[in-house]
């Protein structure tokens, strides 16, 4: 999905990030026509901004210490964010209430659209997740990267993805 749609559908070009409740996306720049690559809600939008920002520079720095995949990521969201230079986050204030409904519009709109950013269902809690639903599942993620076949597999599939140059990967 395009910057422009959320643009359109939340009638402003964003704010800078506060200290206030609201929604987010990253994108692949400022301009318009920029790719959205995450859509998120925040209780404090500075906040929860800088620390996805410090998430992907170390996420960066431990695959350039030639971390695999698993070992590096914190969460999924900073993979995805690592691949692009030029992420830019939008941020637009909103309640507490109504910014989880807006989340939710705009990532079904993106899915209506057949566009869903790539970093949808990545973003689970810091420390790979808190909940025990996201325990089980990084349970499960564990243990096929304890897999070598299976690490050299994703990291081929890394470096033939789009963006592939931006992984951190040295």
């Amino acid at each position: 999905m395009r910057l422009e749609v959320v643009i359109a559908a939340l009638g402003s070009t964003g704010t800078a990030p506060s200290h206030q409740s609201g929604v987010y996306v990253w994108a692949d720049g400022r301009a318009a026509d920029a790719d959205v690559l995450y859509i998120g809600e925040a209780a404090d939008l500075k906040q929860r901004l800088t620390r996805e920002e410090s998430w992907t520079r170390n996420f960066m720095t431990r695959r350039h210490e030639g971390e695999h995949l698993w070992n590096s990521a914190g969460c999924g969201l900073e993979a995805v964010l690592a691949r692009y230079p030029t992420r830019q986050p939008h941020t637009w204030p909103l309640s507490h209430h109504h910014r989880k409904q807006v989340q939710t519009a705009l990532i079904r709109l993106a899915a209506l659209a057949g566009a869903t950013p790539p970093g949808q269902g990545a973003g689970w809690d810091y420390g790979k997740g808190k909940t025990l639903h996201d325990a089980e599942v990084t349970e499960l993620l564990t243990r096929w990267f304890a897999d070598e076949d299976f690490v050299g597999l994703t990291e081929r599939a890394v470096a033939t993805a789009p963006a592939a140059d931006n992984t951190g990967r040295s």
